[in-house]
């Protein structure tokens, strides 16, 4: 209990501070752009030049001015304006528009964790065993958008899962019997990321980027164990923490004046993470470690929002769904307590999910 309430803690003080660092993200990022739109670094008449925002140095915005990268607020396209009509005559230039999106997320069966002996053999009688449950919750993301240049445009952001705790399901081959539990969970998984987007064609737009994904499990309460020596006391631990690049496309178009459809597509053909996983068989007085990296795997994003555009402000809806895998073909597992030895696994991870929401975005 003692470890498991760090590991909270630790996941809890890292989530705040990623949020303060988001917060102090958007603070500088408004500060200048506030006041030049306000007048208040070179009015007019003073002498003094104004703010030198890229966007300043382009001039005002065209009207259609909208390309965002679906579900984060990055901003590309002539003027970079964002999800609204701009207004010259009020702003000359939109170089930021940060956005909130609230979704929720859900997958039957969204998390599978795959541990599966190399020689068919294993350890302790098990020659693999998997996790399986379903993952539940509100989805809140934030976005900071930054106009650099004309077509170009970058953001910062980050999103963090309120879990609905359900419980999971362990099935383990021990060749001879079915052998089975289940287990409450608690889940916490949060992201960081940075992105850039360039307008290739008036409809078509780059993304390129990069998120470091951070996701934790614990397992406790162990009930309806078949086939192996558990307890009720029983845990098992899991962190998940991945570095991953993506591109891709997105495509947009006009559904009518003052609304706009976005879908788009990103991924990467592999998956760079890091892993441990531990669990303990308290009628035996075992546990398992395990703890590597992958490579092998993928990353895929598809998302579509539908805004409607309102001067400075935009509303709308948005569906995404992701997935990631990753493989580890040689990791060591090792048994110790009452029964002790090593011996070589492979290790999977599936994790998929779909998020129905709705965005708001204000451009500044």
């Amino acid at each position: 209990m003692m470890r498991r309430a760090y590991c909270t803690r630790s996941i809890g003080m890292a989530t705040r501070r990623a949020g303060l660092v988001l917060i102090a993200i958007i603070i500088l990022a408004a500060v200048p752009v506030m006041a030049q739109n306000q007048g208040f670094l070179g009015p007019p008449g003073s002498g003094l030049p104004p703010f030198a925002s890229p966007m300043s140095m382009i001039g005002p915005a065209p009207v259609q001015g909208y390309s965002l990268y679906p579900g984060t607020g990055i901003p590309s396209g002539p003027g970079a304006c964002g999800p609204r009509v701009c207004m010259p005559s009020r702003r000359p230039f939109c170089s930021l528009e940060p956005s909130v999106s609230v979704g929720y997320l859900i997958k039957d069966r969204g998390l599978g964790l795959l541990f599966d002996s190399n020689d068919g053999v294993g350890i302790a009688g098990i020659a693999n065993f998997r996790q399986d449950f379903t993952m539940r919750g509100i989805w809140l993301e934030l976005m900071v958008p930054v106009a650099l240049s004309d077509g170009l445009g970058i953001a910062l952001g980050g999103a963090h899962l309120f879990p609905f705790q359900d419980r999971s399901r362990e099935v383990y081959n021990t060749g001879v019997l079915a052998a089975m539990r289940n287990w409450a969970t608690d889940t916490q998984w949060w992201n960081l990321q940075v992105a850039g987007t360039y307008q290739v064609f008036p409809s078509v737009t780059a993304v390129a980027g990069f998120r470091w994904d951070s996701f934790m499990a614990n397992f406790t309460d162990s009930q309806d164990i078949i086939g192996i020596a558990g307890l009720n006391t029983d845990r098992a631990d899991v962190t998940f923490s991945g570095y991953i690049p993506f591109f891709g496309l997105l495509f947009q178009t006009s559904v009518s004046y003052g609304s706009v459809l976005t879908a788009g597509v990103t991924g990467f053909p592999a998956m760079w993470a890091s892993f441990d996983y531990k669990e303990t068989f308290g009628g035996a007085g075992t546990r398992f470690e395990a703890s590597g990296a992958t490579a092998a795997g993928h990353f895929i994003e598809a998302f579509g929002e539908y805004m409607l555009l309102m001067n400075n402000l935009a509303a709308g809806a948005f569906v995404k769904f992701s997935s990631i895998h990753g493989t580890d073909s040689s990791v060591t597992l090792s048994s110790l307590g009452g029964v002790v030895g090593d011996a070589d696994f492979s290790f999977d991870i599936d994790r998929r999910n779909w998020i129905f929401g709705a965005k708001a975005s204000m451009a500044f």
